[in-house]
C-alpha cells in the first residue's frame, strides 16, 4: 500500500488493484481473510472495522423518531441479515 498527497496505490502479487480482474481481487480478499483467521489474537480491531463498514455499506438504515433530550441526537440502526 502506497499513500501520498497525490495518489493511493494497492499492489498485491506485483499487480495494482486497479488492474486486477474481479477474480484476482477475490483471491486477494480470500488471502486477507485467511490471514485474519490464522491470527485471531492480532486482528480484533481489523475485523471490527470490516464488520462496521460491511453493515454500513449493505445494511438497511433506520433512524429513531425521537431525539435525545440532552444532545438532540437520534439513534441510527443499520441491520443486515446474512
Amino acid at each position: 500500500m502506497v499513500s501520498g498527497c497525490m495518489s493511493d496505490s494497492l499492489t498485491a502479487d506485483g499487480k495494482e488493484e486497479v488492474d486486477m480482474t474481479c477474480d484476482e481481487r477475490m483471491g486477494v480478499t480470500i488471502s486477507i481473510f485467511n490471514w485474519l483467521m490464522d491470527h485471531p489474537d492480532e486482528n480484533e480491531r481489523v475485523v471490527n472495522q470490516i464488520m462496521q463498514i460491511f453493515v454500513d455499506e449493505f445494511g438497511d438504515l433506520s433512524v429513531s423518531d425521537y431525539a435525545c433530550e440532552c444532545c438532540g441526537d437520534h439513534i441510527y440502526t443499520s441491520e443486515i441479515e446474512i
